[in-house]
């Protein structure tokens, strides 16, 4: 009796169809600032640092604006903030989308003139902001990446603006003015 045959199995490769590659948007921010509690009235814009310290009577946030009119914010895949850090922390801090409808308008502030007093007068308008990402230990000499996706999706002013606070330690940033601006990357869908 001959044998039968034992089927042939052949591997099949199955492959994907080319996915174009997704375009990012990468913006650097049109104002960057810290404010003080120490000193209230007085602003910092222009200093080539972005300071963040914890509440004790001398606290420090940061603030962040970027247009991002250009973007089709309903087709965002992910958005990232990344900050050149100037000093060796334990915390990078904790990073918040500042509620621009708080403003008079949504570009109705700018790095010579924004004060401490001023973003506490409107700060009850922006209680419940959404926390976006919290970073750990941070090594000076590199850059921290937040992740900010939730502050743009949905987003519809021409600005958003991002407040940095520090529940831990100090941190310091590079500021637009210096050698290592911020950066937001945005990748689109």
């Amino acid at each position: 009796m001959p044998a039968t045959p034992r089927p042939s199995i052949q591997p099949t490769i199955a492959l994907r169809p080319n996915h174009p590659q997704q375009a990012v948007a990468s913006l650097t921010p049109t104002d960057d600032t810290y404010i003080q509690e120490a000193d209230p009235i007085k602003h910092y814009g222009g200093k080539g640092i972005l300071k963040v310290t914890p509440s004790n009577g001398n606290s420090h946030e940061s603030l962040l604006r970027f247009d991002v009119s250009s973007i089709q914010k309903k087709c965002i895949d992910s958005a990232t903030l990344s900050l050149y850090s100037l000093l060796d922390s334990k915390s990078g801090g904790t990073i918040t989308a500042f509620d621009t409808t708080a403003f008079a308008r949504d570009d109705d502030w700018n790095e010579h003139t924004l004060t401490w007093l001023y973003v506490k007068s409107i700060e009850p308008m922006t209680k419940g902001a959404l926390v976006l990402d919290v970073v750990g230990k941070v090594p000076r000499g590199e850059w921290v990446h937040f992740n900010v996706t939730g502050g743009l999706v949905g987003a519809m002013e021409k600005f958003v603006t991002f407040r940095i606070v520090a529940a831990k330690s100090r941190a310091k940033y590079a500021s637009k003015e210096s050698k290592h601006p911020p950066r937001l990357s945005v990748v689109l869908c």
